[in-house]
């Protein structure tokens, strides 16, 4: 039989089988009921448990640094806008687009200079200002649309963990 400072790890906690001495059986409850102080990051909610650990996440997070630009759709009545332009803390530029009320797709930022120069590297057909944006948007609408899909198969919980998919499919894809 295991006692309880073999069981917690070398921790000596109040159970029931464990009595401190000198504590009456008031001050035993009152010893397991005692709050543990827990950091939270204003980022993500995640609560860690030293000052140091939710700094640290906090830091790790990038944040959106200033708004260029953002565009409403007079079909939506302007009230919600349907593109926001922003420019982050780690210096890219990313456009986060609201695709109808569920999945928001995030668009990269798209090198046309570095896209044209890869398609007079590989092809011998002239490369068209924007084209490359225009694709990349092309998938990402696919990818949204097959987000959406799957989020009405699946719970309420694994949502966000679609959208993280989705958003990590959109960077890996303009980072190509």
């Amino acid at each position: 039989m295991q006692n309880a400072h073999s069981r917690n790890g070398g921790r000596v906690s109040p159970s029931p089988g464990f009595a401190l001495p000198g504590l009456t059986r008031q001050g035993r409850k009152e010893a397991r009921l005692m709050p543990k102080m827990m950091y939270q990051c204003e980022y993500c909610g995640l609560l860690h448990s030293t000052k140091a650990f939710a700094e640290k996440c906090e830091k790790s997070h990038t944040v959106v640094k200033k708004v260029l630009n953002h565009k409403y759709d007079h079909m939506d009545k302007g009230v919600y806008p349907t593109e926001i332009k922003c420019e982050m803390s780690d210096g890219k530029t990313i456009i986060f687009y609201r695709h109808g009320r569920e999945t928001m797709a995030i668009y990269y930022k798209i090198n046309e200079e570095e896209a044209k120069r890869a398609k007079m590297v590989n092809s011998f057909s002239d490369y068209v200002p924007g084209s490359a944006t225009a694709e990349y948007k092309s998938e990402v609408d696919k990818a949204v649309e097959i987000a959406e899909k799957q989020k009405k198969k699946v719970g309420p919980e694994y949502h966000d963990k679609i959208d993280r998919l989705l958003d990590s499919y959109a960077s890996k894809l303009a980072d190509n």
